[in-house]
């Protein structure tokens, strides 16, 4: 049944709306200022999230293989469905992975926000080694511009549904 209701036919407009109003309501309650709040960070797991809903809610009428749970499976769905720009697949596929691999990170080591400058160094060498970056002003830079970039994807995707 479920997969049914995923596969209806949509208005691609509608739903990028409908996204864009959601991702703004929850900028609103929770913030998006804060780049290590993976999550709500503008350009962060949030706006990956509302981008692979967006793309199988349009799609997956026509293209029911998009059709996945797991946000990083979708984005690579829709990349190899034709259905997500290289431009944008070169952004938001990296991004995901970064992001889960820093959020289980911090999820085994503390118990609440992750704050850079209280932070150990024991912790901060593990983030750099999940991110694959010598060190934490690259990873933190690193970060900065793929928020940024996601954040670009975002607007350009669920713009051009507009």
């Amino acid at each position: 049944m479920i997969h049914n209701v995923l596969c209806r036919k949509r208005d691609a407009k509608v739903v990028a709306t409908d996204a864009a109003e959601m991702r703004q309501a929850i900028a609103r309650e929770k913030g998006e200022n804060a780049r290590w709040d993976l999550k709500y960070a503008a350009g962060g797991l949030i706006d990956l999230e509302f981008v692979a809903q967006h793309l199988q809610l349009v799609h997956a009428a026509e293209q029911p293989e998009i059709l996945d749970t797991n946000t990083a499976r979708v984005l690579d769905n829709a990349w190899r469905l034709g259905l997500l720009p290289a431009q944008d697949a070169d952004i938001l596929r990296p991004a995901v992975r970064l992001y889960h691999n820093l959020t289980q990170v911090l999820r085994l080591c503390l118990p609440g926000p992750f704050d850079p400058k209280t932070a150990g160094k024991g912790l901060l060498d593990l983030l750099c080694r999940a991110a694959d970056l010598p060190n934490f002003a690259a990873l933190d830079a690193h970060l900065a511009e793929t928020q940024q970039k996601v954040r670009a994807s975002f607007n350009r995707i669920l713009g051009q549904a507009k």
